[in-house]
């Protein structure tokens, strides 16, 4: 759980330099997706549910590698229309990982008979979904845009926060349990 917890952090943080059409990530979103599907494949013994979350991280890896590759290159900015289909593709992996993971969380509660907040990272989640959703479709009206933004930066912080909860939660009870 705590390789999840990581990989989410890393994937959410975007700290890049721009030189024209380049855009050089400080910290590629691919390195927080290896974490996250390392994390994945270690719970995966516990529920099927983190193996497809596994899988579909790893697609995120692959994903974000091309897209770091095109931004280092300056290729997404000339994409125009496509660029914005990858990252809508990106997107909608991202937030189906995180379904699958939550998902999982939730049955390993009933497996194991405990509290590990999955009914609250799952209302994060569904608050998650249409505001960046939204963001995408705000682009339009750079106003709307903003606050669409910030919001899902608000909402990454909750659920960042909700997954930190959880991961010590399962800590204490995997260290209880044999």
């Amino acid at each position: 759980m705590n390789l999840i917890f990581w990989g989410l952090l890393l994937s959410f943080i975007d700290i890049s330099i721009t030189a024209g059409d380049s855009v050089i990530g400080l910290l590629p979103d691919f390195v927080g997706y290896l974490m996250a599907a390392k994390g994945l494949a270690e719970l995966d013994e516990r529920h099927h549910l983190f193996r497809q979350a596994c899988s579909v991280t790893m697609g995120m890896v692959v994903l974000s590698v091309l897209t770091y590759i095109m931004d280092l290159m300056g290729l997404t900015a000339q994409l125009g229309i496509l660029g914005m289909l990858l990252g809508v593709a990106a997107m909608v992996l991202s937030l189906y990982s995180l379904h699958l993971t939550i998902q999982g969380i939730q049955r390993l509660e009933v497996q194991l008979e405990i509290d590990l907040e999955g009914n609250n990272l799952r209302r994060v989640w569904t608050f998650l979904v249409p505001v960046m959703v939204g963001t995408y479709v705000g682009a339009i009206v750079p106003a709307v845009a903003l606050l669409l933004f910030v919001a899902v930066f608000i909402t990454y912080i909750v659920l960042l926060a909700g997954f930190h909860k959880t991961r010590n939660l399962y800590n204490c009870i995997i260290g209880i349990l044999p």
